[in-house]
């Protein structure tokens, strides 16, 4: 999990696969159903593009491979995570019919199963209002976590609670659940000249990175003292990897099928400056990190150092449009504004 990104995840994972396992998403997300699955297949490729790129590594790479996960035995279980995560499969839903391809929202789960969801309707409290059980899947939510998202409120980021089915003590599926208020947030930020929600591989996405950069060098120095969480500067990989599919990556690795990560030392575990502190494959940051790092190396020609700083920003291949108005500027600076504030809240 991460924190400030909205998302509860639900990761009950299974002792040995008995399938290929599968992401799909729920009915409850039908109205938000491109862009969550813009933001799954964006995750999973980019996954899989980072585990590429340790095949033969190119130098910059491999330092940035060195910087985040330490010595080649942590480098390798960091692609054997990343290749698990790369080999989800996931059919977007606008390939085939929606109501066929969206899943019910309160359907069993088999073992290798991996759902979005974005309401809470499988849900019913327990005779002491304490816990909310998904009885068909033997999932629950807590009296607090369940509060938290109706409340509506930009106070919750991510959960993540492993269940064991009492029944027959086999783990089920995995479920991610988006806040309604945060899904929103990133449509509107999709729709939004000059951002995206999802930094895949379409022009506009690789060009938002030069353009938040940018931005983030014109507001840097209100916050260039402020640390995360994790008691670290914030970097500029941080606000880059603060997109939907950066969020996705993160809690898939969670799940059984990417090997299950963790959030080593709680909300210690998240951003750039502790994945380099700790080194550890296992952390579900540093693994989402890495990737994005990647992708920002391979589609431009900034570079990413060791303190998560993007070199030559100023000076990169994309070139602000003469005609670019000053209200754009003002529009990205205010959502970059937002990510900070909310990454040095959490």
């Amino acid at each position: 999990m991460r924190s400030k990104l909205k998302i509860i995840l639900v990761a009950c994972l299974a002792a040995q696969a008995a399938a290929s396992s599968e992401i799909r998403i729920a009915k409850s997300c039908y109205e938000w159903r491109k862009v969550i699955g813009d933001a799954i297949a964006s995750a999973i490729n980019t996954a899989k593009a980072a585990g590429l790129a340790l095949d033969n590594p190119k130098p910059d790479i491999q330092e940035l491979a060195e910087h985040l996960f330490g010595n080649e035995a942590s480098i390798a279980a960091a692609k054997v995570r990343l290749n698990k995560i790369g080999a989800i499969i996931f059919a977007p839903p606008d390939t085939v019919s929606a109501e066929r391809v969206l899943w019910e929202d309160k359907k069993e789960m088999k073992k290798e199963d991996i759902v979005v969801f974005c309401d809470l309707s499988r849900f019913e409290r327990d005779a002491n209002g304490e816990v909310f059980w998904d009885n068909q899947n033997a999932q629950w939510f807590g009296r607090k976590s369940y509060a938290e998202w109706n409340s509506n409120r930009e106070n919750t980021e991510a959960e993540t609670v492993s269940e064991i089915d009492g029944d027959n003590g086999s783990l089920v599926g995995a479920s991610i659940y988006v806040f309604p208020w945060y899904i929103k947030q990133m449509q509107a930020r999709k729709n939004m000249e000059g951002f995206t929600a999802v930094l895949n591989n379409d022009p506009k996405a690789i060009a938002m990175i030069a353009e938040v950069v940018k931005g983030i060098g014109r507001n840097w120095n209100y916050y260039k003292d402020k640390g995360m969480a994790s008691g670290h500067p914030m970097a500029r990989m941080d606000i880059v990897h603060a997109v939907l599919d950066g969020t996705m990556l993160h809690e898939l690795s969670h799940t059984w099928a990417a090997g299950i990560s963790e959030d080593v030392d709680g909300a210690r575990s998240y951003g750039w400056g502790a994945a380099v502190e700790m080194k550890n494959p296992k952390n579900a940051d540093s693994l989402s990190l890495f990737a994005y790092a990647v992708k920002v190396v391979q589609s431009t020609r900034f570079e990413v150092d060791i303190e998560g700083d993007i070199a030559d920003y100023s000076t990169g291949i994309f070139v602000r449009k003469s005609k670019l108005e000053k209200r754009r500027d003002d529009e990205i600076d205010r959502m970059i504004r937002e990510i900070l504030d909310a990454r040095w809240r959490s």
